[in-house]
């Protein structure tokens, strides 16, 4: 008899996730062997730049580059994509093909990266210390920056002073820090 053409299907189980750069996101889909004869799968993925793609069994952890799927079978897989740790926020999205002899299957997810905020403050030259006399009034400069990828919002800065001292910030609340930035703060230490 005549040999049918090779035929794959792929279905993604989760095509859109949400998570933040730190995020490791996976993607499960199922491929399915729709041939009369066993098939050896290859995996491809296209992915922004600076993202890792890793694919593997459904509920496997070793990666893999292929596999295997009998004629009329199908297999859960997952594609695991990291972002770069400094990935702005928006939607990214990540191709997926599934090749075996002259046929291919492709598939479209979707990473929708929430930004987050990462507030540092720095004194002058990168110092936190200073020199201080009980009784009296002294004032030291701060910086507040905002170093993630999300607005900061509602932000109070308070303090722990040691017994007998009082630390008043100004401003003492900041309604919102865009990414990147930066805000002159004044403390005084009495």
């Amino acid at each position: 008899g005549e040999l049918l053409p090779a035929k794959l299907v792929l279905k993604a189980k989760n095509p859109s996730l949400i998570g933040t750069a730190k995020t490791s996101f996976e993607f499960q889909f199922n491929v399915a062997n729709q041939s009369d004869r066993d098939l050896t799968v290859k995996f491809a993925a296209r992915a922004p730049q600076g993202f890792q793609t890793a694919f593997q069994e459904a509920y496997g952890s070793q990666d893999i580059a292929s596999i295997p799927i009998e004629a009329g079978k199908d297999k859960d897989l997952k594609v695991k994509v990291t972002p770069p740790s400094d990935a702005k926020a928006g939607n990214y999205p990540v191709a997926v093909q599934v090749q075996a002899e002259d046929t291919t299957a492709d598939g479209q997810m979707v990473m929708q990266i929430t930004g987050q905020p990462t507030l540092k403050l720095t004194g002058e030259n990168g110092r936190l210390s200073t020199t201080a006399t009980a009784g009296n009034t002294s004032p030291v400069s701060l910086t507040l920056s905002n170093d993630g990828s999300a607005p900061a919002k509602d932000i109070s800065l308070t303090s722990s002073p040691p017994t007998d001292w009082k630390v008043s910030f100004q401003p003492d609340k900041i309604a919102q820090l865009a990414p990147g930035q930066k805000i002159d703060v004044q403390a005084q230490l009495t």
